[in-house]
Formats: structure tokens, sequence, C-alpha cells
């Protein structure tokens, strides 16, 4: 039997998933393997994010101007509006919170640890979903929230031999801020991505110009204003070159799961992603406990719950 364009097109969004789970799950990966043996960095963190932005916000600009080339019908809808450009403001500063909060928690955390803690933000995304995006969720959908909540803090609220913490206080802190920021930033995202007609890469445009300013306003204050740094690099080798590039691709891939399946999915596929972290830090040499294993497997089932018995996913018409 013929392979059709039509189940062709069945694996596109199941493959992307797919993909963008084994990004995520690489992500914190990469930034710990920046960092020198006593988990510090040895390059202006300030300068990472805005390479960053800058390599997408090109490759955004390149699509842009390819359309406009072509003349495609969807070249009509980029139209700057202050209002939403205003929004766009709003969504960068959250990414920007979420991604200098996360260079900061990651010399605390593992990289398990870090995805763990990180999708504590389920909460607040399901109550923002029920608040700001009017979704209703079921009964699994919330069972899939608790079970992900407790398996993403269990493991780092734990303690050791010594009845202390796993992760310091000021660790757990700062992680939950950069959780807050996301939890926000995807919700948001979501809210203005999805009612928005324009092409997506004009869409992503306007964020990662928003993204570009910020994170280079903040470049400019730790070397001029707030000292914190004494070069504008630092020492950037190969591993920091790699992780920017990874982290721009990886950042695109995001704005397109949030605009097709939304910020609940988003999340879900954050709690694969954590999975498969800790499989990579299996296979790396890091150690796993039975608080370890409870972790995954309870995340595991939250996953199934979601996937096998929650609501399908419905995507846009084209």
């Amino acid at each position: 039997m013929p392979f059709s364009a039509q189940k062709l097109g069945s694996l596109v969004d199941p493959l992307f998933l797919v993909v963008a789970a084994l990004f995520n799950s690489l992500a914190p990966i990469l930034i710990r393997n920046t960092q020198d043996e006593e988990n510090e960095y040895t390059y202006n963190r300030a300068c990472f994010f805005f390479f960053a932005e800058v390599i997408k916000l090109a490759i955004a600009a390149v699509f842009c101007v390819l359309l406009k080339i072509n003349q495609d019908p969807e070249a009509e809808k980029m139209i700057v509006s202050s209002d939403l450009f205003k929004r766009y403001l709003g969504l960068g500063f959250c990414f920007f919170a979420q991604n200098n909060l996360s260079l900061f928690s990651l010399k605390h955390f593992s990289t398990s640890g870090y995805m763990l803690m990180m999708n504590s933000r389920i909460v607040l995304i399901a109550v923002l979903s029920i608040t700001v995006l009017g979704k209703r969720l079921n009964g699994v959908e919330w069972s899939a929230v608790l079970l992900i909540t407790v398996g993403s803090v269990q493991h780092n609220v734990s303690r050791d031999s010594n009845a202390n913490l796993r992760v310091p206080f000021e660790g757990l802190l700062v992680m939950l801020s950069c959780a807050g920021a996301a939890a926000i930033g995807n919700v948001y995202t979501q809210l203005v991505m999805q009612k928005s007609d324009q092409p997506i890469m004009f869409q992503n445009l306007q964020l990662y110009l928003a993204g570009v300013g910020f994170n280079g306003i903040n470049w400019l204050l730790t070397v001029l204003v707030w000292k914190t740094e004494d070069e504008w690099l630092g020492k950037i080798d190969l591993s920091v070159v790699i992780a920017i590039c990874f982290f721009a691709v990886y950042g695109l891939s995001i704005s397109f799961v949030l605009k097709r399946f939304g910020a609940l999915t988003r999340t879900l596929l954050g709690a694969v992603a954590i999975v498969l972290t800790g499989i990579w830090d299996y296979f790396i040499g890091t150690t796993m406990d039975i608080i370890d294993v409870c972790t995954y497997a309870t995340i595991i089932i939250a996953v199934y719950l979601y996937s096998e018995m929650g609501p399908k996913i419905n995507p846009p018409k084209s």
C-alpha cells in the first residue's frame, strides 16, 4: 500500500513533538557543559542569550524577506501594530527573565533536577489556562497536573543523609522564579500568537527583536553599570558557541509548539524531556537513587494519563 501524503501529514505533528522533547532534554546539559569544574561560567553570561536571540532574529528576518520576495499572500498580513508589539515586549521580558535565571539555577541543580523543578510550573500554567485562556481542564488533565507536580518537587525538596535539602534554599527560590517566568511566558505566548493570523515567523521577528533589546541592555549594564562582569565576552570556547547555536534552534521550536499545541502541551512535553534528561545523565555516569526512580515513574504515569486518556489535539485548520 503506497505511503500517501495524508499519512505523511499525520506523522508530522508527532515527529515534531518528539524532536522538540529531545531538544528540551538537551538544553540544560549543553549549558552545564559550558561550566567549569566549580559550576561557574568563564564567559559573560549576559552575552549568551543575546547572541542566541540575534541568530533567531536573523533567521526570522530571512523567512519574512522570502515571503515578500515570493509575493506570498501571507506577506500581506505582516503589518506592525504598536498595540501588538507592546505585547511582544511583555513576552520578550518573560523569556529574558527565564533564560537568565536558568543560567544561575544550573549552578545549584543537576540537569535532571533543573528539568524536574521547571515542571513545577505546570500548576501555574493550569491556573492561567483557566483564568486567562478560558480553558476547562477535565479530571484526567488535573490528575496529570498533580502527578507531574509531585514528581517535579519531591526530588529536590528531599533530604540527603545529613538531613539537608538537596538544593540550597537560595537555589530553590531562583528556580521557582524561573519556573514562574516560564509559565507566564508560555501562556502569554499562546494567548498572543494563537489569536493572531500573522505568519509565525513575523510574530517571531517581533518577539526576538524584543529579546535582543532586553538582553543587549542587560549585557551593557553588567559591564558598564553593575560591574558584575569584568569582560565583554570572557572565555568563549567551542562548547559555548555550540550551546548558543543550539538555543537559537531550540527557541524557534518552542514558538511553533506554543502556537500549534498550546502551553499545557508544551509543559507536558517538558515532562517527557525530564525522562530523556535522566537517561542522558545515566549514560554520562550520574547515579540515580530510589527517589529519582520514583520521580521518573510518577511523571511517566502522568504523561500517559494525559496522552492516552486526555483530550485529543485538534490542530487549527490551515
